[in-house]
């Protein structure tokens, strides 16, 4: 953990700043862009109403439009398979080359943004343990599938999870900025959507932002909600307690030690 601590300090001495910097989507790893992933999955879900309406002409139609888009790789094609009513309905998609998925709009059985996140951390362990380098072509691969995941699948991380993912991708050396600004709109989403309950408690949101702040990710959004949170909680002088440098390091400190 201690030399863990050490690199990882030295990494997030850049800060990502969320603030100033909202185009980093543009710099992911995806075969698909962000916005043509949308579109498919707005696409897809029309064409599940259409089809439980039994509009058949109108579902047709959608999947003609799905199958038509062109902003893909070249050798690679969109995939449709319609589920039964017995089977739950709607549909599904994938991007295929020579019959292998690139993209999945189902969730991979057991893996999830946290797990590949926790598996990025244990790679990166290992390699300092066994004063070894760091495998970087697999460590892009779990970072690509992160970013699949968090746009095919955006709602799947839930409390206190996005921070954690972000944190420990940070420690295990990542810095794709889009996946820490997705991972900090899903926190961020979190904290909005739970951060008012009796359920989430202080400690929860400053657990949150601390590990969001740790993972070198500087989003006054964030801090924003995470302070509205605490003042909403009586939680004292926490709410101002947020500094950007000193909590960060000292969730490392705490993790290292």
């Amino acid at each position: 953990h201690c030399q863990i601590f050490h690199r990882t300090c030295q990494r997030l001495t850049t800060t990502h700043n969320n603030d100033d910097n909202n185009n980093n989507t543009d710099r992911s790893s995806l075969p698909l862009s962000p916005d043509t992933i949308k579109t498919i999955n707005s696409l897809v879900k029309s064409r599940a109403a259409a089809r439980k309406e039994r509009d058949y002409i109108k579902s047709d139609r959608y999947r003609d439009e799905i199958l038509s888009i062109t902003d893909i790789p070249t050798g690679s094609k969109i995939e449709l398979r319609d589920l039964t009513l017995a089977q739950g309905g709607g549909s599904q998609w994938r991007l295929t080359r020579d019959g292998t998925a690139i993209i999945n709009n189902l969730l991979p059985k057991g893996e999830s943004v946290l797990s590949l996140a926790h598996a990025a951390l244990g790679m990166a362990m290992a390699a300092s343990e066994n004063d070894r380098p760091m495998d970087d072509d697999a460590l892009r691969n779990l970072v690509s599938r992160a970013e699949t995941l968090l746009l095919t699948h955006p709602r799947h991380l839930h409390g206190r999870q996005p921070a954690d993912a972000a944190f420990w991708f940070a420690l295990a050396g990542v810095t794709s900025p889009p996946l820490f600004t997705r991972l900090t709109d899903a926190a961020r989403n979190e904290l909005l959507r739970t951060g008012a309950r009796s359920s989430c408690r202080a400690k929860d949101v400053r657990h949150v932002a601390e590990r969001i702040l740790a993972a070198g990710v500087r989003d006054e959004r964030l801090a924003s909600v995470a302070r509205e949170c605490l003042r909403r909680k009586d939680a004292g002088g926490a709410a101002d307690d947020l500094d950007w440098d000193e909590r960060r390091l000292l969730v490392l400190w705490r993790f290292a030690s």
